[in-house]
């Protein structure tokens, strides 16, 4: 039974949860796209509309020369190429099931090596994300981070079609990262598929570590730690209690000494600080700085992704710094004083590039005109 308090969060969640979904033909057929980056391996994934085998053929030149076949008859396909070597540009080439596709990938850089990344947030207005193709191009991003919502219904096959066909110019190269976030939960009539049902689809689709939901993925001298806080479609203690066990855990090891990552990067989706909607720091906001933010302090992470709230900012407290992104869906007016923001823009779509090199991350939010609307550095993680 919900408590009254979790009521009226989830009905005020579904009276501003959806977006009306773009025009954009679907014939549940898309890809490829990347998942699961190491530095010695990658996960080449695309969607059919009926089952069939799954064929990459791979290499480090055009000609290609290695292949990897699976005969099981899916309709998501995802090959593993593993025993690649780090920092090398791979090429490949897919076919199953009546579908063929091509791209290239980079795999993940060791030790200091300098890298770039891009963090994107409400993609869910899918033709905007297409809009900035040649920004996320122009960084080289070595991996593409998305806080979510990418889709407006996330058990929706033909919003992922959307979502990973409008992003065409990208997601064949670069892996993608993806968060839950409330929309994964929404079925197509609006309403919440609550637990496992509302991760069910997201889960078939993407091909992340662990559980899919919070997971961590290492890149050169970055520690990546996808989190997932939408509890209210959810049982708050596995949330709150499990997750935050994983967290702590996994922040720990972080931080003991063996093999520490320079810098560490959480991605989620509600936001800790934001200076949007007033009715979202009812019980959202501040669950995050109860059950999280306590973690990201005493680990000392460097940044904190997330989206939600519809706005760019970027916040700072305690040494973390926060940054809210909104890509593809703006919407929300400042309504809440944040004491931390050092940076607001409500109006500007916009994602956030960083370069990781040397003592420090550089971070900047981009609009879709190329324009640098603010930046910033990150010092390493304290001792």
């Amino acid at each position: 039974m919900k408590t009254t308090k979790h009521a009226l969060l989830v009905a005020l969640v579904l009276c501003v949860a959806g977006s009306a979904a773009s025009a954009w033909p679907t014939d549940r057929t898309f890809g490829p796209y990347l998942q699961n980056p190491t530095s010695t391996s990658m996960v080449v994934c695309w969607v059919t509309a009926t089952a069939g085998p799954s064929t990459v053929t791979y290499g480090a030149s055009p000609a290609l020369g290695s292949t990897v076949t699976s005969a099981a008859p899916v309709k998501e396909h995802q090959v593993a190429l593993t025993g690649l070597t780090p920092a090398t540009t791979y090429y490949y080439s897919v076919s199953g099931a009546g579908f063929t596709g091509s791209g290239t990938f980079k795999t993940a850089v060791l030790g200091a090596t300098p890298f770039s990344f891009v963090a994107m947030g409400e993609t869910h207005t899918e033709d905007a994300v297409g809009g900035f193709a040649e920004e996320v191009l122009a960084a080289s991003p070595q991996l593409i981070v998305d806080a979510s919502d990418q889709v407006d219904s996330g058990s929706s096959r033909d919003e992922w079609d959307r979502y990973f066909t409008i992003g065409g110019a990208f997601y064949p190269h670069v892996p993608v990262l993806n968060a839950v976030g409330n929309h994964t939960y929404l079925f197509s009539n609006g309403y919440p598929l609550p637990g496992s049902m509302g991760t069910a689809e997201f889960k078939r689709i993407m091909n992340n570590p662990g559980n899919e939901e919070w997971y961590s993925v290492r890149s050169g001298n970055t520690q990546f730690i996808a989190l997932n806080s939408t509890w209210y479609f959810e049982n708050p203690s596995r949330i709150f209690k499990q997750q935050k066990d994983w967290l702590k855990s996994t922040l720990a090891a972080a931080t003991d000494g063996v093999d520490d990552p320079t810098y560490k990067v959480v991605f989620m989706h509600i936001p800790t600080w934001s200076s949007g909607p007033l009715y979202r720091e009812a019980l959202e906001r501040l669950a995050m700085r109860k059950y999280f933010m306590p973690l990201f302090e005493t680990y000392h992470v460097n940044l904190v992704i997330a989206a939600h709230d519809k706005l760019n900012e970027h916040s700072l407290k305690s040494g973390v710094h926060y940054a809210q992104i909104a890509t593809g869906e703006l919407g929300h007016p400042v309504e809440t004083p944040n004491p931390n923001s050092l940076f607001v823009e409500p109006a500007k779509r916009a994602i956030l590039v960083v370069d990781v090199a040397g003592g420090a991350m550089t971070c900047k939010f981009v609009s879709s005109e190329g324009l640098v609307l603010h930046s910033w550095s990150i010092p390493a993680s304290a001792p």
